[in-house]
């Protein structure tokens, strides 16, 4: 899936089309909202503006879903993910981020995450680089993308809103 170029990941075309095609959830105050689904998306955007709307209401910039779990692509016991992801918390915590849980899911598969608030992308690409991920969501107000970690010019619309 993963090759190995430098010190940077080549991402797989399989693995990037799975991440095209993700369900996106965050939670706040207790309530889900679904940022991202593929099948009801295509048809019915109702719940990517609720969710874009709700981002714009609380703070300036965009907003960002990342995960610290299986860093490089590699599967590890859920200790040591639990570990990371409660780094990747404490960290946003103290550099004073607005930040709720979110799980990205398709068909069996499904891992943790966490949705930020930040102005640009600079945030998102040192977390990436230090949580060893290879991409990361980015929701703006008209387009949800996803962005590989090392390389802001390998990015792909999820879906535009117009």
């Amino acid at each position: 899936m993963l090759s190995k170029f430098g010190s940077h990941f080549m991402i797989d075309r399989d693995l990037w089309e799975l991440w095209l095609s993700v369900t996106l959830e965050i939670t706040v105050d207790c309530r889900r909202i679904v940022v991202f689904d593929p099948l009801i998306n295509k048809a019915d955007n109702t719940a990517l503006f609720d969710a874009l709307g709700w981002a714009s209401d609380i703070g300036s910039g965009s907003l960002y879903i990342l995960t610290a779990w299986n860093p490089g692509g590699v599967k590890l016991p859920m200790h040591l993910n639990r570990r990371a992801q409660a780094e990747l918390l404490s960290q946003l915590g103290s550099l004073g981020c607005n930040f709720w849980p979110s799980v990205g899911s398709s068909g069996s598969w499904i891992e943790s995450g966490t949705a930020f608030l930040s102005g640009d992308d600079a945030l998102a690409q040192a977390l990436g680089h230090r949580y060893k991920q290879l991409a990361y969501y980015r929701v703006e107000m008209s387009q949800i993308w996803c962005v590989e970690v090392g390389n802001t010019h390998n990015e792909s619309p999820l879906i535009r809103v117009v």
